[in-house]
C-alpha cells in the first residue's frame, strides 16, 4: 500500500517535470541563440560558483553510495571472497573520491584561470571522502540490506546518466557558446550550431587545434580567455549539460528513506530541493556560456527520466532479490509434529 501511494504522489511530479521540461525545450528551439547571447556573462559570480560547486552533492552521493556497499555488502561464506569485496568496494570509494577531487580542481582552475597542481586532487578527494564515508557508520545494521540496495541503485542511476551523457556529448560535438566567443569574438553567432546539427564525432578533423589554426584562428588566445591549458574536445561538449543532469539524478536520494527513518515522509522535499538546485545550475551554465537553453532543458528531462526508470523498475527488483531474501532466511522453521 505504501508503494502505491508513493506512485500516486509521483504522478503530478512526472507531469510537471516532463511537461514543463519538454515545453521549455520546444520553446528553446526557436530562441536558443538569442537567449545564450543575451544571458552570456562569463564573469558572473553566481555562474562561477555553480560551475565549480554544482556537482559537489553528486560526487558526495557517489562516495556515500559506494561506502554503503563497502560496509553493508552481503557476507559470503568464503572469507577470502569477503576480503576481496571489502578491498574492491574500498577501492571504489577511494577512486570516486579522487575523481571528484580531480573534477573540482579542473573547474576551479578554469574559473580562477590558474592551473592548480594535480596534488590538489588528493586534497579535494579527502573532502569528498569526509562528506560520504563516515556517515555510513551512523546507519543501524538493522537496515543493512536496505542500505546496500540503495547504494546499488544510486550508483546505477548516476553512472548510467554519466555514461549516456558522455556518449551524446562525443556524438554531438556541439560548440559551447563561450568557446565560439573566444575563437570568433563578435562573429560567434555565425558559427553557432543548433541542437539538430550534430557533428557526429570527429573532433580532430573538425575542431582540432591544427585545423582551426589553419583557418587563421588564434587558439592560444582562446585558451587563455577560457582559462584552460589544453585544447580538448571538452570545449565542444555543450549538448547535453552534464552539470544539470548530474544534479537532477540526485533525486534518487529520496529513496534513502528506506534506511534513514528521519527521512521518511520527507522524500518529496528532497526531490524539490534537488530540482531547485538543478534549475539554479541550469541558469548558471547559460550565464557562463557553457550551455544553451536546449542543452540544460534536455539534460533536466533526461536526468529525471534516468532516475524515474531505474527507480520504478530496477529498484523494486533489487528489493525483491536482496531484502525479501533476507526475510526468508530469518523466518523461523516450524517444528514438525511427531
Amino acid at each position: 500500500m505504501e508503494e502505491k501511494s508513493l506512485l500516486k504522489r509521483l504522478g503530478l511530479e512526472r507531469i510537471l517535470v516532463y511537461g514543463i521540461g519538454l515545453l521549455v525545450l520546444i520553446v528553446a528551439l526557436f530562441a536558443d541563440l538569442k537567449i545564450s547571447q543575451s544571458l552570456y556573462a562569463p564573469d558572473n559570480l553566481f555562474g562561477q560558483i555553480f560551475e565549480t560547486a554544482a556537482n559537489i552533492p553528486t560526487f558526495a552521493l557517489l562516495v556515500f553510495a559506494a561506502s554503503l556497499l563497502f560496509r553493508f555488502h552481503p557476507t559470503p561464506k568464503q572469507k577470502w571472497l569477503d576480503i576481496l569485496m571489502y578491498a574492491g568496494f574500498g577501492a571504489m570509494v577511494l577512486g570516486l573520491s579522487w575523481y571528484g577531487g580531480q573534477h573540482f580542481r579542473e573547474y576551479l582552475s578554469r574559473v580562477c584561470k590558474t592551473d592548480f597542481p594535480a596534488f590538489f586532487d588528493f586534497i579535494y578527494g579527502l573532502v569528498y571522502l569526509a562528506l560520504g564515508f563516515p556517515f555510513v557508520f551512523l546507519i543501524k545494521k538493522d537496515y543493512a540490506r536496505q542500505a546496500f540496495v540503495f547504494g546499488l541503485i544510486a550508483l546505477a542511476i548516476i553512472l548510467t546518466s554519466a555514461l549516456t551523457m558522455e556518449g551524446m556529448k562525443m556524438l554531438w560535438l556541439r560548440p559551447r557558446y563561450r568557446t565560439l566567443v573566444a575563437l570568433y569574438g563578435n562573429d560567434a553567432g555565425a558559427h553557432w550550431k543548433a541542437i539538430y546539427q550534430p557533428a557526429f564525432f570527429g573532433f580532430s578533423s573538425k575542431y582540432g587545434r591544427a585545423v582551426l589554426e589553419e583557418q587563421g584562428l588564434n587558439v592560444g588566445a582562446a585558451m587563455e580567455q577560457l582559462g584552460i591549458t589544453e585544447w580538448k574536445a571538452e570545449e565542444f561538449y555543450a549538448f547535453p549539460s552534464g552539470h544539470t543532469m548530474n544534479v537532477v539524478v540526485c533525486a534518487c536520494f529520496g529513496l534513502a528513506s528506506s534506511f534513514l527513518p528521519r527521512l521518511q515522509g520527507k522524500e518529496k522535499w528532497v526531490r524539490i530541493s534537488v530540482f531547485a538546485w538543478g534549475i539554479l545550475t541550469a541558469i548558471s551554465r547559460i550565464l557562463r556560456g557553457a550551455h544553451n537553453l536546449t542543452d540544460v532543458s534536455f539534460a533536466f528531462v533526461y536526468g529525471y527520466l534516468t532516475y524515474d526508470l531505474i527507480a520504478t523498475f530496477l529498484y523494486p527488483l533489487f528489493k525483491r532479490i536482496f531484502i525479501k531474501e533476507e526475510k526468508k532466511e530469518e523466518e523461523p522453521i516450524p517444528e514438525t509434529a511427531e
